[in-house]
C-alpha cells in the first residue's frame, strides 16, 4: 500500500514539474519573443502532451494472450510459452515491457526470458516467445501479465497488471522399465521380484470382455467370433497379478526421485498388463483401486503429478490393508522402524517389497529386521534411471 502511494505521488510530481516547463517556456516565449524562444515552447508541447494523454489512456484494456507449444509436459522437458499483446485504441505506444509472471519453481528456468519490450509504435499486435528450458514436476499456475509504458523523456511512466490465468500440470519423468530385469536394480539380486510378469505357457481358465492394455496373443479368437465382441484368455496366474504401490512422502532430499521411479514403477506394470493399486502412506484418501490400461495411468500419473512432502503420520486405519491378497510395493527414502511396522501392518500375511534410495551398506540392521516380518528391502542405485535397459515410453 505504502510503495503503490510512493509510486503515485512520484507521478503526480513529474506530470507537475513537466507543466511547470511548458509554463516557463511560455512565459519566456511572451517576454523574450523571437524564433528561437517561441520553438522552445512548442518544442515542449509534445512532451508534455503525450503523458497526458498516455495517463488518460486505458492501458488495462490491452489485450494479452498466451499459449503453450504442448498441453501436456513431462519433469525436464523444454517449454515453449508465445505471448501475444493487442492495444485497442489509436494511440500508438512506443513500446511495451511486457513480463509474464511466473511460479516461482519455473521462473529460474525461465533466465529472465519473459521479460520484454514490445515496439507498438507502428502495429497494434505482437508476439514473442520465450522458452522454460526445464519443466518441473507439479501444478504450475500462471497468474497474468503485466504491462507498462512511458513517455518519450521516461518521466511519466504507467503499468498495468492483466489476469490472464493459466494452470499447467507437468506430469512426472517416467521410464520403461524391463520387468524382468527388475533384479538389476536390486542390492544383490539374490531374490526374484514378487512381481511377475504373464508368460505365455500359464493356464488358460476362462474368458472375459478385452481390456485397454491386454495383449493380442491373449484375445480368444474362437470366444471373440461366437459372441460377436472381442474376448480375451483369463489366465490363473493373472488372478495373483495384481499389486498396490505406496508411496512415503515424509521430506527427504530426493523425494523427487522417489516420485519419478514410483511413476516408472507404475506405468512399466501397467504396460505389462498387471493390475495396479495406487496411494500414499500419509495420504491414504488419495486412493486409487486396481486398475489396467491408459485410464489407470493417467490417473495416477495426476496424482503422482500433485504430490508434495508432508510430516502427517500414516493413520492407523490404512485403507490399503483391504487389498493385503496383493503383493505391496512401497517407495521409500529411509528405513525406520517405524516404516517397517507400518508396512508390516499392511501387508498382514502377504507379501511387500520396500525401495529405498539410501545406502545398502548402512541399514543392515534395519534390513534383517524388516525380513523377519517378511518385508524384502531393495535399494535403488543413484543411476538407475540412467540405464540401457530403461527409455523413455
Amino acid at each position: 500500500m505504502m510503495r503503490a502511494l510512493y509510486t503515485r505521488a512520484v507521478q503526480m510530481l513529474k506530470k507537475t514539474l513537466l507543466t511547470v516547463l511548458v509554463i516557463l517556456s511560455f512565459m519566456y516565449a511572451m517576454f523574450q519573443g523571437g524564433f528561437v524562444s517561441w520553438f522552445l515552447f512548442y518544442g515542449f508541447i509534445p512532451f508534455w502532451a503525450y503523458p497526458l494523454a498516455l495517463s488518460l489512456y486505458p492501458i488495462r484494456k490491452v489485450t494479452v494472450a498466451r499459449r503453450f507449444n504442448r498441453s501436456e509436459y513431462s519433469g525436464g522437458d523444454r517449454m515453449t510459452v508465445e505471448v501475444t499483446i493487442r492495444r485497442p485504441r489509436f494511440l500508438p505506444l512506443p513500446f511495451l515491457v511486457v513480463e509474464d509472471f511466473l511460479p516461482d519453481r519455473l521462473a529460474s528456468r525461465a533466465g529472465g526470458s519473459q521479460k520484454r519490450m514490445v515496439q507498438l509504435l507502428l502495429c497494434k499486435e505482437r508476439t514473442f516467445t520465450y522458452e522454460i528450458s526445464e519443466a518441473v514436476r507439479g501444478e504450475h499456475i500462471f497468474p497474468g501479465i503485466s504491462v507498462e509504458t512511458m513517455d518519450l523523456l521516461g518521466l511519466y511512466e504507467k503499468a498495468a497488471f492483466i489476469s490472464c490465468p493459466h494452470t499447467i500440470l507437468i506430469y512426472p519423468d517416467y521410464r520403461r522399465v524391463d520387468i524382468d530385469q527388475l533384479d538389476a536394480f536390486y542390492e544383490q539380486g539374490e531374490t526374484a521380484s514378487s512381481v511377475r510378469t504373464h508368460g505365455e505357457n500359464t493356464i488358460v481358465s476362462g474368458v472375459r470382455n478385452y481390456m485397454p492394455g491386454d495383449r493380442l496373443s491373449w484375445i480368444h479368437w474362437k470366444a471373440t467370433a461366437r459372441r460377436n465382441e472381442i474376448m480375451t484368455k483369463e489366465f490363473e496366474e493373472r488372478k495373483s497379478q495384481d499389486a498396490v504401490v505406496l508411496l512415503d512422502m515424509h521430506p527427504a532430499v530426493q523425494f523427487e526421485e522417489l516420485v519419478r521411479f514410483t511413476a516408472s514403477i507404475v506405468h512399466t506394470m501397467l504396460l505389462q498388463g498387471i493390475g495396479v493399486a495406487y496411494t500414499s502412506l500419509q495420504k491414504p484418501a488419495l486412493m486409487y483401486q486396481v486398475g489396467k490400461g491408459e485410464q489407470q495411468r493417467r490417473k495416477i500419473m495426476y496424482e503422482l503429478a500433485k504430490a508434495t512432502e508432508t510430516n502427517s503420520e500414516p493413520p492407523v486405519d490404512h485403507p490399503a490393508v483391504m487389498l493385503g491378497h496383493m503383493p505391496y510395493i512401497v517407495v521409500s527414502a529411509h528405513l525406520t522402524l517405524e516404516l517397517i511396522g507400518k508396512v508390516a501392518a499392511l501387508k498382514g500375511s502377504g507379501m511387500a517389497t520396500v525401495f529405498l534410495l539410501e545406502e545398502a551398506a548402512a541399514q543392515q540392521q534395519l534390513t534383517r529386521k524388516a525380513l523377519a516380518k517378511g518385508i524384502v528391502c531393495r535399494f535403488i542405485p543413484k543411476s538407475w534411471d540412467r540405464e540401457e535397459v530403461a527409455e523413455r515410453a
